[in-house]
């Protein structure tokens, strides 16, 4: 089991690995300001998951069966940031 970490401070993909993951969290900073919405390439300020201020979101996949690339970010107040943690259950 390999485990990967990283954190993004813009809106759009989080990463272009095409690594499979088994799961992925995602952690709003309690610092930020807004919320950020993570979600597939059609992610926006209106579609995704809501992440607020200090929470987390952690879906879990069939092993390796969700290319890392798939997720985006989208930020609505500049400056705010989102941590993730990733188990990679496959490359692809």
């Amino acid at each position: 089991m390999d485990i990967d970490y990283g954190t993004v401070t813009a809106s759009g993909q989080i990463s272009s690995s095409s690594k499979g993951i088994k799961s992925i969290e995602f952690h709003a900073r309690s610092g930020n300001e807004k919320s950020v919405i993570v979600g597939r390439s059609n992610a926006s300020l209106t579609n995704g998951r809501e992440i607020p201020p200090g929470e987390t979101h952690a879906p879990n996949f069939d092993k390796g069966s969700v290319p890392f690339s798939t997720w985006y970010a989208v930020f609505e107040q500049p400056g705010d940031m989102l941590d993730w943690t990733i188990i990679i259950g496959s490359t692809r």
